[in-house]
């Protein structure tokens, strides 16, 4: 797992003088601009920019779900656990991913999965013939027009 860093800058607006400490995204939501045009600002000058310090950002473990069909074992869980699960090192995993010896899958929350059963229940018959006699219906006007 990574750890990303985000930069604190301190900028200055040399047309307004103005002086703004904090990350870029900070800055282009205080300005009312999009980032895009704050980097366009930096590189032609009118905005200067220096960095004062940085944030670490952990992310979030990915779960997956690691099956071996060599061996049968099924593991749940991030990518270096499974390395260390299944006795092999990242490279030979990412190998064994390709060669389709290891296959990974997204492990799908069960909350989510008490929605996608909680599906709306099917359409009458009588809604599903009024439905086609009325796509029949303005089929036949947009022919009578034309």
């Amino acid at each position: 797992m990574t750890n990303v860093a985000k930069g604190i800058y301190r900028f200055t607006d040399l047309k307004t003088g103005e002086v703004f400490e904090g990350t870029r995204e900070e800055y282009a939501k205080h300005s009312k601009i999009k980032i895009r045009a704050l980097n366009s600002r930096i590189q032609s000058g009118g905005v200067v920019r220096e960095k004062i310090g940085e944030i670490k950002i952990k992310q979030k473990k990915r779960i997956q779900r690691y099956t071996n069909f060599e061996t049968g074992q099924v593991f749940e869980g991030s990518r270096k656990e499974a390395c260390e699960f299944f006795g092999i090192k990242d490279w030979k995993l990412a190998r064994m991913l390709k060669d389709a010896s290891i296959v990974s899958s997204r492990v799908i929350d069960d909350s989510v999965c008490e929605d996608i059963f909680e599906m709306p229940a099917p359409k009458s018959k009588e809604e599903k013939i009024r439905r086609e006699l009325y796509r029949k219906e303005c089929l036949l006007k947009a022919l009578y027009v034309s």
